[in-house]
């Protein structure tokens, strides 16, 4: 995938996250795991162009159409800086290896994020999503680890 294409899809989702500060009034952690998980994210994950096409507006409201309860409960807030960084590297993340937004999730939760922006966040993006696959993607070793063990 084009490069200047990741960058953009990954600033996209950045200014997504940041928005939903103002936008909603859930804990930020909640945000981010009913968009990471939603139906919509899953829709632009299998068509990554449609970053373009959709105003981030139109994406919040889809989401909050999806889950009305990320205007019901009202919780913590993470930084515009730190949530912004989290949603960019989600995105470089899944652009980069090919990975569903879901799956990302999986692999390393918001707090852990969280965790690594002081950090990571003055590293390029290339380093910061390759140090997270390398260091947390365990999805794919344990699962092969249990099918070796069922069948060999």
């Amino acid at each position: 995938m084009n490069n200047t294409f990741i960058y953009k899809a990954a600033e996209y989702q950045g200014e997504l996250f940041r928005k939903s500060i103002s936008r909603f009034k859930c804990s930020s952690y909640y945000f981010m795991w009913r968009f990471l998980t939603s139906e919509t994210i899953t829709f632009l994950d299998k068509d990554v162009t449609s970053f373009s096409k959709f105003n981030d507006e139109y994406v919040l409201d889809l989401l909050n159409l999806e889950n009305p309860s990320v205007n019901e409960k009202e919780g913590e807030k993470i930084s515009q800086k730190v949530l912004y960084w989290i949603g960019f590297i989600y995105r470089f993340l899944c652009a980069s290896y090919n990975y569903t937004s879901n799956y990302a999730f999986k692999m390393i939760k918001p707090t852990e994020m969280v965790e690594l922006y002081n950090s990571l966040h003055t590293q390029s993006p290339e380093y910061a999503v390759d140090f997270i696959k390398n260091t947390y993607d365990n999805i794919d070793k344990e699962f092969d680890t249990l099918i070796r063990k069922m069948y060999l």
